[in-house]
């Protein structure tokens, strides 16, 4: 797959039940009990989405996964919900080192850049890539439909997490000459299907 730098995440993780929280809305979210799973994943402005839809977590640890758009221009928010998240993946230096200035460095761990043939690959693939030397007991997939709608305002199952600044870049238009969504889906539906232990 890629060369990996950050083994110590694949230790933290080997053994976990882990859920992929994912901004889209599927029917399966209104019965999903988190407190089930160790640690859940989540992407950029679900930050805010996800913890007021789940102020109360017990169990279940939060990874936010952050792109460079969404820390560069909303860092505050990300500081906001700071206490609640137990680490945060981002894939490259530049994300990092926008939170390494506020946050605790421990925290912050540079997935970097797969190999990749078509394109740039989407944050559920690029998971998918990181996590598959991971020996973890579970991956719950929910929330990701790969854009599976006539515009971008139908992809969230909460309006509010397509940030201003994103919106021109969407797969609807300036990036859909960055992301190959067919490529993610072979990639995503490749992997899933070699790991017994994933649920998409």
């Amino acid at each position: 797959m890629y060369k990996n730098t950050m083994n110590n995440i694949h230790n933290f993780l080997t053994n976990k039940k882990i859920v992929f929280y994912g901004p889209a809305f599927t029917k399966d979210k209104d019965s999903l009990n988190l407190d089930t799973f160790d640690y859940v994943i989540i992407t950029n402005n679900m930050v805010s989405i996800f913890f007021e839809k789940y102020p109360n977590l017990l169990n279940c640890k939060v990874i936010l996964v952050t792109n460079i758009l969404y820390t560069k221009f909303h860092i505050q928010t990300i500081l906001q919900y700071d206490r609640n998240i137990a680490l945060y993946f981002t894939a490259c230096d530049v994300a990092g080192n926008i939170l390494k200035q506020s946050i605790s460095k421990s925290k912050i761990h540079i997935m970097g850049i797969p190999h990749f043939q078509f394109g740039i690959p989407l944050i559920l693939t690029r998971i998918l890539i990181f996590l598959y030397c991971v020996q973890f007991k579970e991956l719950y997939i929910t929330g990701a439909t790969f854009y599976n709608a006539t515009n971008i305002h139908e992809c969230y199952e909460d309006p509010r997490y397509i940030i201003p600044q994103a919106r021109k870049f969407n797969v609807f238009s300036m990036d859909s000459q960055k992301h190959n969504i067919p490529y993610n889906i072979y990639v995503a539906r490749s992997i899933c299907l070699q790991k017994q232990n994933i649920t998409l």
